[in-house]
């Protein structure tokens, strides 16, 4: 297992227990060689680009507290 920022810390995200999330390594490397530190409107687009059915759209909203 290690530790994934959901945040990336070249984006600004910090190293709090929110901003991580523990994930087997090789999920880890996967995740980063599909999107690299894109921040969730490039996974989106990157998502639907190229690999959701293209009758189905992945959407990200962003939270607000």
């Amino acid at each position: 297992m290690t530790n994934h920022h959901r945040k990336p810390k070249s984006l600004g995200g910090r190293s709090n227990r929110r901003n991580i999330s523990r994930v087997p390594e090789k999920l880890h490397r996967a995740f980063h060689l599909l999107f690299g530190n894109g921040n969730p409107k490039v996974i989106e687009k990157r998502l639907n680009d190229i690999w959701i059915d293209p009758d189905w759209r992945v959407r990200v909203e962003r939270r607000y507290y």
